[in-house]
């Protein structure tokens, strides 16, 4: 009667009230396709170095964030952005596709800076870059090519031994390509308050 007058959709949903399955449950949800690091830049960065810089510290914590969840990335993207609200606002990309999957934090950070040397333009002001990595595979699926010539098994255990020590101490390893004063950081004190997540930013009645 319920399907007659108001279809099988309908149906279904008044059997799943009453306790009755009519939707299988998703046995495998659908693979993560991509991770992404990327912040807007404390102030304007306009030089190479800095946008090099940057790119090799958001390069280190996809790094992380691939090993954390067991994925190797196929391709690495790296954009960048000025303010859209100037004349001659740039916006471009760059992708490295590696010949192995990876997880190497060298390796990201090397690809990260060459695509940075393509995309950079003098006299721009970039107010973002992102990283974002795409094709990702298991590390347990990853697919070896013969013309590989790195030690991928020693690769894997330096990094095992990086990452136990960045979660065992503050601030962990920090890597030379990040750049030591990174101006282009934003500025903790600039940050907004997390009054509803934070104790210690909540407001004093004087």
């Amino acid at each position: 009667m319920v399907r007659d007058k108001f279809g099988v959709v309908y149906a279904r949903v008044v059997c799943e009230l009453q306790g009755a399955c009519c939707y299988d449950l998703e046995q495998n949800p659908p693979a993560k396709k991509s991770l992404a690091v990327s912040r807007m830049f404390g102030r304007p960065v306009e030089s190479l170095e800095q946008l090099k810089e940057a790119a090799a510290n958001y390069a280190a914590r996809a790094g992380e964030k691939l090993r954390e969840e067991n994925f190797a990335a196929s391709l690495l993207t790296v954009y960048v952005i000025t303010s859209m609200f100037i004349k001659n606002a740039y916006y471009n990309s760059q992708t490295v596709e590696f010949q192995t999957p990876t997880t190497n934090t060298t390796e990201l950070i090397s690809s990260a800076q060459l695509c940075v040397e393509k995309l950079y333009r003098k006299g721009c002001k970039f107010k973002k870059c992102g990283i974002v990595l795409n094709g990702l595979v298991q590390q347990d699926n990853i697919q070896q090519n013969l013309f590989d010539t790195r030690d991928r098994q020693k690769t894997k255990r330096l990094m095992e031994v990086i990452d136990k020590i960045n979660s065992s101490t503050a601030p962990g390893i920090f890597w030379a390509a990040e750049g030591i004063r990174q101006p282009w950081r934003v500025k903790f004190k600039k940050r907004s308050k997390h009054y509803t997540t934070d104790w210690n930013h909540l407001p004093e009645a004087v």
